[in-house]
């Protein structure tokens, strides 16, 4: 299992509200969070594969950014 985390602009719960379904669907529930208590409103990712370009993408189109943090 692989654990991939991002930095986004997603601020709060509401944002976090418009993207759960979609985060759901693509990597499966309980396998996301987004901490938007921390600075960097940090996305993590349990996930089989990398799905780096599909999370970015999914984000982007609902109107967020995030990045790989390293």
């Amino acid at each position: 299992m692989k654990i991939l985390i991002f930095k986004t602009t997603v601020m709060n719960s509401d944002d976090v509200a418009a993207v759960a379904d979609g985060l759901t669907r693509l990597v499966g529930k309980n396998n996301w969070t987004i901490d938007i208590e921390d600075c960097d409103k940090v996305l993590r990712v349990e996930t089989e594969r990398d799905l780096t370009a599909d999370l970015e993408s999914f984000l982007s189109k609902h109107g967020f950014h995030c990045c790989t943090l390293k």
